[in-house]
């Protein structure tokens, strides 16, 4: 077994299956706490032992989403696993996070701290890609437009009506 304190664990389930008599230390995601219950299944290959895993994308989906509920930050290992789940390359990861393809390497490999925004917005983006709708390529289309809209020098003017704040229009200076 693996030297992982027990109430670090990450423990995974399938409904309507037996449990194992010994947890399966899941190291195959890249995260060193994640242990399988039941849902996998050990056999013999011509290569020696092996093991297979049942419906390993929503396996996946089921550990990035008890990653980005987790209390206090993400681990360089963690930030990793929900980029990569995500299927997205660190330059495109970094795209999103308005951040650098650099930046994103440095965190995975734990050379820069997670800030507490990055952190945030990589939990945000898992989530938002990971919704059943189109609901992420709307929002961050509309957020790269106002991105570059926001290049040019604009003032906000606001606006009392009916006791509370509006923009009334925008003017270019």
């Amino acid at each position: 077994m693996s030297k992982v304190k027990p109430d670090k664990m990450q423990k995974f389930a399938m409904a309507g299956c037996e449990t194992a008599a010994e947890p399966f230390p899941y190291k195959g995601c890249g995260l060193d706490n994640i242990f399988l219950m039941n849902g996998f299944e050990h056999h013999k290959t011509a290569y020696g032992e092996g093991v297979s895993i049942a419906n390993l994308e929503e396996l996946h989906r089921a550990i990035g989403l008890t990653l980005i509920r987790k209390a206090g930050p993400l681990s360089a290992q963690e930030f990793r696993f929900l980029r990569s789940d995500l299927g997205l390359t660190q330059a495109r990861f970094a795209e999103l996070l308005n951040s650098e393809e650099q930046n994103v390497g440095r965190y995975e490999r734990g050379e820069f701290e997670i800030s507490g925004p990055v952190d945030k917005l990589a939990r945000t983006v898992y989530f938002l890609i990971t919704c059943p709708d189109d609901v992420f390529d709307e929002f961050f289309e509309d957020l790269t437009v106002r991105q570059q809209k926001s290049a040019t020098n604009t003032s906000q003017m606001f606006e009392r009506k009916n006791d509370h704040w509006q923009n009334s229009r925008q003017a270019i200076c």
